[in-house]
């Protein structure tokens, strides 16, 4: 049939298998774009607004106490009295300070004494009381800090008096504990007895930590 022949009906079955093949990798490539795309992140949008702040928490256990602090302590104590006299040494009632240290340091303790007597001029000697501070009860030692009140015999009238002494000292602590601190008294008068009566007593004592 004329010069061109007939197209074998193998080259329509080559040419069509070749169309399928080119379609199936488009579809694979296709999909591997697809992949592709979701894979690779995109960039960041912009941040969304802040959101209402949460409601509170419920309060927490409470917590162990702590040390003790550096600073002063400080303790006191007084009393009205209305006890007599005696020539000796004798502790004076009520007249005593106690107090609690939490670890060594210094007691400074102050304390003031009201008594009242009469004097008696020429009898030939004054009236003395002599005041001491220590952690003995009824003890009268001599020392630096001890603290005199005297009514001499020729420079005053026979009178009733009413005189104030006061004493301070500092007492070393090496650590914690509880101290007591005592006022005592060493008298000479020149009359004992129903007139010389001890009035007040006051003590105040301050720690100072080292």
């Amino acid at each position: 049939m004329g010069g061109g022949g007939t197209v074998p009906a193998a080259a329509f079955a080559a040419g069509g298998g070749l169309s399928r093949i080119l379609s199936v990798v488009a579809v694979v490539l296709a999909a591997a774009a697809l992949g592709v795309a979701f894979a690779v992140p995109g960039p960041t949008g912009p941040a969304g607004s802040q959101g209402p702040a949460g409601s509170n928490g419920t309060n927490g256990a409470q917590g162990p106490p702590g040390p003790p602090g550096a600073g002063t302590l400080m303790s006191s104590t007084s009393a009205i009295l209305n006890s007599e006299m005696f020539t000796g040494c004798l502790g004076i009632a009520s007249g005593q300070v106690t107090m609690n240290v939490p670890g060594p340091g210094t007691i400074w303790v102050q304390a003031s004494v009201t008594a009242s007597g009469f004097h008696y001029s020429g009898s030939g000697s004054g009236d003395g009381i002599f005041l001491y501070l220590s952690t003995v009860a009824s003890e009268c030692t001599a020392d630096a800090w001890t603290s005199t009140m005297l009514i001499l015999d020729n420079y005053a009238p026979s009178q009733s008096f009413w005189p104030t002494g006061h004493v301070q000292e500092p007492f070393a602590v090496s650590g914690a504990g509880s101290f007591t601190v005592y006022v005592s008294a060493s008298l000479y008068i020149s009359s004992s007895g129903s007139q010389d009566y001890w009035r007040s007593v006051g003590l105040v004592a301050v720690f100072y930590p080292s």
